[in-house]
């Protein structure tokens, strides 16, 4: 229907043009901001069209002239449906279509091109009080036939996008089928039933009305490129009050200075003005904060304060080392913040690792932000619908993004910190399961070791009973006696050995007291002369007062008969043997040494003369040993908490010097 008007053709043709511009500038911003883009290319084609559509019919109206303006405003129909009806195949994705959906503007291009505009719509009739009527041509049902097609198929596919749509593009959705809805809604009344009743003069507003759809579909596509719509509704709002309260207070103080001076005045107006503008300047501030508290709750729901929520979040990344504490409550924060139904981490190998194919946050109900270290998505911040059923914002984004950083290297820095304790206590329970193991072998090893001298010494008092009987009636007792030396050596040999093995497993078994060292080294010394008076060694000793130690006697004993004993059996044999004994008393220790003037000790066996069994290598004829005593001696000098030294030089003699940790008053 070709619309009219008899309202003045002024108020038309000014309403006509003003959205004829609008919507030519809303096209043209639309696709300069992503000119490449086929959601931007088709809608600016659908706005030209309305645009040349609109255009056509203003003409008609203003001039009362058919031909050539319906052509324009046929035209411009045509390029309106095919535009609209590609952006409603690529609206939102932006997502090219195949070659096989542009095959259905075939039929719509043949008729525009080849059928004359006539066989649409004949003419049109001006009648009296500027009402036009148009005359249908033959091609106006089949032309009325496409063009519902092409509408009903837009509105389907706008509807099928609607419906695969979530979190912005469903925002956007919404902004496109509420704009297309009005525009139907008001072309329907204006442009269809009110003529098909016989009221043609408010046609016009059909048109009009595209302002409302092509505004929305515009802010739809470049929703995300700009502020919210709700920060624009309240600046708007707060202005609007802002204005309204200075035009009443100038009006008022006209009034009051009128009253004052007698009359309205020039003067009054002066005074008016500069009072209300100095009001404005200093009031606007109170007004805008006062506002803004007044105002917040409603357009955002108690919105966050972003510097606030971002420290209280670092400061938790940085001073917290468990991944638990740190999802806990970091989460509470953001739920708190956002106002979110709820805040939870993902941590699922299923995640992937291409951040592409992770959703954005803003404009989205329900989103997931990625939280990257290194290239590879170590986890998924998950915020649930806001309390509110507002879509997350711009600002949201901003803030969850800064906080996806930190947490990267929070959430890494805690993982490591916890593969590390899992591997200290990991290696805790090895060096315990280590430690039993070998003191079980050791056991065994010491019970071993006690069975077979027991076996071994049994035989051997045996034979050694049978050979002392032997040595009673036998011509060749020299010899006998020299087997039953071998077996007392090899006896001997098997008590070290049962000694050294009791030392390692049951030190801390013996009882320790307070024993002063001078009176039991001087009970020793006694029993020592004897034996070197038989051996024509030379004993001396000097012997001082000296505090006490912790210790067991019968240990102390043989740790000094091992000393002495060594001592005189390594003497040499071209000169008098000579053997010291001292004890000396410091600050803080006991020293005990034992000197002899033996056949001493090399360098390079110093250092292994206290390991089990070993033996210096000794010349023909010397003195044999078991390679027992001094590792026994060792163990005993560690039982109290001393230390042991040897100096000796080969040839010449060896010192032994053990010092006791003096016993506090």
């Amino acid at each position: 229907m070709i619309p009219s008007s008899s309202i003045g053709i002024t108020l038309e043709e000014l309403l006509l043009i003003v959205v004829i511009v609008l919507n030519l500038l809303i096209g043209i911003f639309v696709f300069a901001r992503r000119p490449r883009n086929i959601v931007n290319q088709s809608f600016t084609l659908a706005v030209i069209g309305v645009s040349l559509w609109s255009l056509g019919i203003m003409l008609i109206v203003t001039n009362h002239q058919f031909e050539p303006f319906n052509q324009m405003a046929t035209y411009g129909f045509f390029v309106l449906l095919t535009g609209f009806l590609v952006f409603a195949k690529t609206f939102p994705d932006g997502v090219n279509p195949n070659k096989h959906f542009f095959l259905v503007f075939i039929p719509l291009i043949l008729l525009a091109l080849t059928i004359p505009f006539h066989l649409i719509i004949q003419r049109a009739e001006f009648l009296a009080g500027g009402a036009i009527i148009p005359i249908q041509g033959p091609l106006f049902p089949e032309f009325s036939f496409i063009s519902i097609l092409m509408i009903v198929g837009s509105i389907l596919l706008s509807i099928r996008a609607y419906k695969k749509s979530c979190g912005q593009a469903r925002l956007q959705m919404n902004y496109l089928l509420f704009g297309l809805s009005v525009f139907l809604l008001t072309a329907g009344i204006f442009d269809v039933v009110l003529p098909a009743m016989g009221v043609f003069q408010l046609s016009f507003l059909g048109p009009a009305s595209s302002i409302i759809f092509i505004s929305l579909t515009a802010y739809a596509i470049i929703r995300h490129e700009l502020l919210d719509i709700r920060i624009v509704i309240q600046r708007s709002l707060m202005y609007t009050i802002v204005l309204i309260l200075i035009i009443t207070v100038y009006l008022l103080l006209i009034t009051l200075f009128g009253l004052i001076l007698g009359a309205t005045t020039d003067a009054s107006i002066i005074l008016s003005a500069g009072t209300t503008t100095a009001l404005g300047i200093t009031g606007m501030p109170i007004i805008q904060t006062y506002f803004q508290i007044w105002s917040d709750p409603i357009f955002f729901k108690n919105p966050y304060n972003y510097a606030e929520v971002v420290h209280s979040l670092s400061r938790i990344l940085y001073t917290s080392l468990e991944r638990n504490e740190i999802i806990t409550r970091t989460a509470h924060i953001l739920e708190e913040a956002f106002k979110a139904s709820e805040v939870c981490f993902l941590f699922d190998t299923d995640l992937g690792t291409q951040i592409h194919q992770v959703p954005r946050v803003a404009g989205f109900y329900t989103a997931y932000q990625p939280i990257v270290f290194e290239k590879n998505i170590v986890g998924m911040l998950k915020l649930g619908p806001k309390k509110s059923g507002d879509a997350y914002t711009q600002k949201d984004a901003h803030l969850v993004a800064t906080f996806a950083f930190q947490a990267a290297i929070a959430l890494s820095k805690a993982e490591l910190h916890e593969k590390v304790q899992n591997y200290s206590v990991h290696l805790e329970q090895l060096v315990t399961q280590r430690t039993n193991e070998i003191q079980k072998l050791q056991e065994e090893q010491k019970e071993a070791m006690i069975t077979i001298s027991h076996n071994l010494q049994t035989p051997l008092a045996v034979i050694r009973g049978e050979i002392e009987l032997l040595s009673y009636h036998s011509e060749n007792s020299g010899q006998l006696h020299i087997v039953q030396k071998s077996i007392d050596r090899v006896s001997g040999f098997i008590r070290q050995l049962l000694r050294v093995v009791r030392f390692e497993h049951s030190l801390d078994e013996h009882e320790m007291t307070a024993i002063a060292l001078t009176p039991l080294l001087r009970e020793q010394i006694d029993y020592f002369e004897v034996i070197a008076e038989d051996k024509n060694i030379h004993l001396s000793s000097k012997i001082e007062e000296c505090g006490y130690i912790v210790g067991n006697k019968k240990l102390l004993e043989e740790l000094i008969t091992n000393l002495v004993a060594n001592a005189m059996h390594y003497r040499a044999k071209n000169r008098t043997g000579k053997v010291l004994i001292t004890l000396a008393d410091t600050n803080s220790s006991i020293t005990l040494t034992v000197s002899d003037n033996g056949i001493g000790i090399a360098e390079n066996d110093i250092p292994h003369i206290f390991d089990r069994f070993y033996r210096a290598p000794q010349k023909p004829g010397s003195p044999a040993g078991s390679g027992l005593g001094l590792a026994i001696a060792k163990q005993i000098v560690a039982s109290h908490s001393g230390s042991i030294n040897v100096t000796s030089k080969l040839g010449e003699g060896t010192t032994f010097s053990i010092q006791f940790p003096k016993l506090s008053e």
